[in-house]
C-alpha cells in the first residue's frame, strides 16, 4: 500500500477546494407542496423539482414527514436520488434561471448539472422578426382594440419581443407560455402579420347549422315568433328549426347557439303601440332648431337653459323589485293593493343641476300654473327657461299662464322615453317606494316630499341621470349629436 506523503495531502485537499468551488452541489433542500415534489437548490443558482417517488426512502413518506428534509455534508450527498433513478425513465424537469423557467421533457439520466452562465453562453439565439411594416406603438394599440384577448396577448408578447428590452425567456414567462410558444407566434407574425395570431380553425365535429342557416335562425330572433306567442323560448326555437331547417338539435344546443349568434334574455323597454320611431328621431336631430322656434324673438341661445318637466303619481300600491336572496329560493315581500294616491310635479335643468316639484292630491292645470311659477322663480336673473314637456291635458289647456322667462317646447305624441325625468321617476320609485307599504295616502304624501327634497339638493345625481347630448341649443350648422343618456 502506498504510503501518503503530506505533498499527495496537500493535492488532495487543494482538490477538495476546487471541487466545492467548481462543482454543483446542493445549497438546500425543501418539500414543495404545492406541486407534491421535492426542491432541490444548488450552489450555482439551479433549482430541480424531483418528484418524491424517484427520491430513495422517501417513496412512501407522508408530507408532515419530508418537511424535515435536509442536505447532508457539503451538498454531494445525492447518492440516494441517484441510484433511485432509472436510465429508461422520462420525465418533466423545471429549471428557474432568474425570470426564465425552461420546461423539457429529457431522460433523467442525461440531465447535466450547469451553471446559469453556462446555460446562457449556450442559449440558442431567438428567430428573428422579419416582418417590420409596425413598430411597437403600432402593435401595442392594435392589442388595445383587439376583441379577442388571446390575440392582443400574442400581439403583446411580439411587440416586447420586437422592443428587446427583455430576452426572450423573459417574455414568454410574462405571457405564461413556453419559449417554443414563443417562437411559434413569432413565426405566425412573421408569415401573415396581426392576422396570423388570431386562433385558427380547431378541428372537431362539424356544427349542425351552416353560416347561413344560423343566420336564418338570427333573424327569427330579431323578428320574433310572431303573433300569439310573446317571446321565444329555448323550445320553440328547437321545434323551429326541426320544422324548417330540418336538425334535430338538443336544448343545450340551442342555447348555446343562441348566445353564439349575440343574443341575450334582457327586459324590453315598453313602447307605446302608437308611438312613431321616426318623430322621434327628427326631434332629437332638429332640437335645437324647435326650440328656436318657440323661444321669443331675439333670444340668445347662449342664455336659455332646458327644463325637463313631467308629472309622476306614487300611490300604495306600489311595485316589486329585485332583492338579494339565496339560489333557489323564491323571497317574498308585502305588497299593498290600496288605491290612495297622491301626484309629484318635477321638472330638472341637467345643466345646472337644478330641480323644483311640489306634492299635490291632483294633477290640473291649477297645480300646473304653479309649478311653472316654481321654475320660473328658479331661473336665474337674465336667463330663460325652456320647458320641454308631454302633450298632457293640463299642459295644453287655455287657461295656462306661462311666465315670461319660460317658453314650452312639447314632445312627439306617444314618446316618454324622450323625457328624462321618466328616467328620474324609475330611479326614485325603485329606490325608495318599492317593496314597501305605506298605511295611509297621507304616509305616501310624506314620503314623497321627502324623497324628492334629497333628490333636489343633489346636483350630481341630476346631471347623471338627466343629461341628453341632443338636449342643448346648438350653434348653427353644428351637428346633432345621437342620443346619449347618463345613469
Amino acid at each position: 500500500m502506498e504510503t501518503l506523503t503530506d505533498t499527495a495531502f496537500g493535492k488532495a485537499e487543494i482538490r477538495g477546494r476546487k471541487l466545492l468551488e467548481s462543482e454543483p452541489r446542493a445549497a438546500s433542500v425543501r418539500y414543495d407542496r404545492r406541486t407534491g415534489r421535492v426542491a432541490i437548490e444548488l450552489v450555482n443558482g439551479c433549482t430541480y423539482l424531483v418528484p418524491v417517488h424517484l427520491v430513495e426512502d422517501l417513496q412512501d413518506a407522508a408530507p408532515c414527514d419530508l418537511s424535515v428534509v435536509e442536505v447532508d455534508g457539503h451538498g454531494f450527498n445525492l447518492i440516494p436520488f441517484q441510484e433511485s433513478i432509472d436510465s429508461e425513465q422520462t420525465g418533466n424537469i423545471m429549471l428557474w434561471f432568474d425570470t426564465t423557467i425552461c420546461v423539457q421533457p429529457m431522460p433523467l439520466c442525461s440531465i447535466l448539472w450547469v451553471s446559469k452562465a453556462h446555460m446562457e453562453d449556450n442559449m440558442p439565439a431567438g428567430i428573428a422578426i422579419t416582418n417590420t411594416g409596425r413598430t411597437v406603438d403600432d402593435i401595442i394599440a392594435l392589442a388595445r382594440k383587439c376583441n379577442d384577448p388571446r390575440q392582443a396577448r400574442r400581439l403583446r408578447a411580439v411587440a416586447r419581443v420586437i422592443e428587446g428590452e427583455l430576452d426572450r425567456g423573459a417574455v414568454a414567462l410574462r405571457a405564461r407560455v413556453g419559449r417554443q410558444t414563443l417562437c411559434d407566434w413569432v413565426h405566425r407574425y412573421n408569415a401573415q402579420g396581426p392576422d396570423g395570431l388570431k386562433d385558427r380553425p380547431r378541428s372537431g365535429r362539424s356544427p349542425k347549422l351552416d353560416a347561413q342557416q344560423r343566420a336564418e335562425v338570427g333573424r327569427w330572433l330579431e323578428d320574433g315568433p310572431g303573433p300569439g306567442v310573446p317571446a321565444w323560448t329555448l323550445g320553440l326555437l328547437m321545434e323551429r328549426i326541426k320544422a324548417v331547417l330540418g336538425v334535430v338539435m338538443s336544448l343545450e344546443a340551442v342555447r348555446q347557439l343562441v348566445r353564439g349568434l349575440g343574443f341575450r334574455k334582457l327586459s324590453p323597454r315598453p313602447v307605446h303601440p302608437k308611438a312613431k320611431p321616426q318623430a322621434q328621431e327628427d326631434f332629437r336631430r332638429n332640437f335645437s332648431g324647435m326650440a328656436m322656434s318657440v323661444l321669443p324673438e331675439g333670444t340668445d341661445p347662449a342664455s336659455v337653459d332646458v327644463w325637463c318637466q313631467d308629472e309622476a303619481r306614487v300611490g300604495q300600491k306600489g311595485m316589486l323589485a329585485r332583492v338579494w336572496a339565496r339560489r333557489g329560493s323564491r323571497p317574498q315581500v308585502p305588497r299593498d293593493h290600496r288605491y290612495g294616491y297622491c301626484y309629484l310635479f318635477s321638472a330638472i335643468c341637467p345643466e345646472a343641476g337644478a330641480a323644483v316639484g311640489h306634492v299635490c292630491g291632483r294633477a290640473n292645470t291649477q297645480e300646473m300654473n304653479r309649478h311653472l311659477l316654481d321654475i320660473s322663480a328658479a331661473v336665474p336673473q337674465g336667463r330663460h327657461a325652456l320647458v320641454v314637456l308631454d302633450g298632457a291635458g293640463w299642459h295644453r289647456s287655455k287657461e295656462l299662464e306661462c311666465p315670461d322667462n319660460v317658453s314650452m317646447l312639447r314632445l312627439p305624441p306617444y314618446s316618454p322615453e324622450l323625457n328624462p325625468v321618466e328616467t328620474v321617476f324609475q330611479f326614485l320609485k325603485a329606490r325608495h317606494f318599492a317593496n314597501q307599504v305605506f298605511e295611509t295616502a297621507e304616509e305616501v304624501k310624506e314620503k314623497v316630499a321627502m324623497v324628492w327634497k334629497g333628490f333636489a339638493a343633489s346636483p350630481d345625481r341630476i346631471r347623471s341621470i338627466g343629461h341628453r347630448s341632443w338636449a342643448r341649443l346648438a350653434p348653427e350648422n353644428e351637428p346633432a349629436s345621437p342620443d346619449h343618456a347618463h345613469g
